[in-house]
């Protein structure tokens, strides 16, 4: 089972206690707002029924704003469910004082037309398989059959497969790598390019992390 942890965005202290889990993270919740929906929390087995659900009591609505989704605990469970949202033309967004990061920014990507407003944290890193043994993406050849989902799911939806070994290689699992506005552009992330701010990555590594604690 490949996973793209949202635990990789606990501060170090508590990853070191038997109470950090995956469990204790809050689920995906979509809510309705005025003509878009709003996204927070950690994509889950049961995301794409409840996905599928509140979108048939709203079935106008085609924007999707993603304020805080750092992760899933099953890629290959989101995948599909992502690739409607492309199918029928959503609209992604991460707001600037939003967060995606690990299967949260894949899910981001499936929007035919995706905005990253300035000052927005997006998140990468490896997957990883719990074995036994357990070992990371970059642990297994390019041609390894672990990638294709990851590699089908990016073609589908537009994406160079360049992004999926750039993400991969960016951070291990129990880490992040918090994206520049140079990356963003060089992958064409946003349908509008994302200015460069002047942060260094030592900068945006404390605001983003520190976003991801809840701080």
């Amino acid at each position: 089972m490949l996973f793209r942890h949202a635990l990789a965005l606990l501060p170090v202290a508590a990853l070191l206690t038997a109470s950090a889990s995956q469990d204790e993270l809050e689920p995906f919740e979509l809510t309705p707002q005025d003509g878009y929906f709003v996204a927070e929390g950690t994509l889950v087995p049961e995301t794409g029924a409840h996905i599928d659900r509140v979108r048939r009591d709203h079935p106008a609505i085609r924007v999707l704003v993603m304020e805080f989704v750092p992760g899933s605990d099953d890629d290959n469970e989101y995948l599909g469910t992502a690739w409607k949202l492309h199918r029928d033309g959503f609209t992604t967004v991460v707001p600037g004082d939003g967060l995606v990061a690990s299967g949260g920014t894949d899910f981001f990507l499936a929007g035919r037309h995706r905005i990253i407003e300035p000052g927005a944290c997006i998140g990468v890193h490896s997957w990883e398989d719990a074995g036994p043994p357990a070992y990371q993406a970059t642990d297994v050849p390019r041609d390894h059959e672990d990638h294709e989902d990851f590699l089908d799911y990016f073609k589908a939806i537009g994406i160079s497969p360049e992004f999926y070994w750039f993400t991969i290689a960016a951070a291990p699992a129990d880490r992040m790598h918090w994206m520049s506005p140079a990356e963003i552009n060089r992958f064409q992330m946003s349908s509008t390019p994302v200015p460069d701010s002047g942060e260094t990555a030592a900068q945006r590594a404390a605001r983003c992390s520190s976003r991801a604690e809840g701080d």
